[in-house]
């Protein structure tokens, strides 16, 4: 993407093409911050009007300067959505549609979107993390019944901050789910959203890791590897 006239916006931002899935006569000018690594094919929220719709970062024109409205006049793109793009195959076949039917491209491009929810981020994953009041496993009283070792692993397990399922923490820590629950109910741990990543396919964690900042007792002193499912 860049910038075509003599009124460029400021160096962090740069004017992309956005086409629309409605019957206009071709994609917009809009402006971008570069942080948000903008290419051809990106969807992205932008402003028409009192609304905001989706759209498709298109590939740039070959028009002249003096063709392009002035900077000060564009609106800015709202956010880029992470979850794929429209590949350049795509792109082409809307524009070649669109021009062998003498239709708006991007009514040939709303046939490509016909399920925008697809684009929304996916539910997060629900687990579990220590409360701020949980005992330490280390130094609680030897005397506290409610730290069975089990509750000592859990403990143990979670102590690097990060949150986990429940079928998750009771593998690392080598306890049953009941034993997870019943921390919960006690008011250890609290619910936490799962780390994830975002590649453009169901979110997944890949391989969970829950370290151990100090061994619980002789036969527990490993950090464990639990593959997520």
């Amino acid at each position: 993407m860049t910038i075509t006239d003599g009124e460029s916006p400021a160096a962090s931002q740069e004017r992309v093409r956005v086409l629309l899935p409605l019957p206009l006569a071709g994609p917009f000018d809009y402006l971008a911050d570069r942080a948000l690594e903008l290419r051809a094919g990106d969807f992205v929220r932008v402003p028409l009007g009192a609304r905001v719709e989706i759209g498709v970062v298109w590939d740039a024109a070959a028009e002249s300067p003096g063709d392009a409205p002035p900077a000060h006049k564009l609106k800015r793109v709202l956010d880029r959505f992470g979850a794929f793009a429209l590949p350049t195959v795509s792109r082409r076949f809307v524009d070649w549609v669109a021009d062998y039917t003498m239709s708006a491209p991007g009514a040939v491009l709303r046939m490509t979107m016909s399920v925008p929810d697809a684009l929304a981020p996916p539910d997060p994953v629900w687990g579990w993390a220590l409360a701020p009041d949980a005992p330490n496993p280390i130094y609680a009283e030897p005397g506290e019944k409610r730290l069975t070792p089990g509750r000592r692993r859990v403990l143990a397990a979670l102590a690097d901050g990060r949150a986990a399922t429940t079928p998750q923490i009771a593998a690392a820590a080598q306890a049953s789910t009941a034993v997870v629950r019943a921390m919960a109910g006690l008011g250890w741990l609290v619910p936490a959203a799962v780390e994830v990543r975002d590649d453009g396919r169901r979110r997944r964690q890949g391989d969970l890791v829950l370290a151990r900042t100090a061994p619980v007792d002789d036969a527990h002193t490993k950090s464990f590897h639990v593959p997520v499912p």
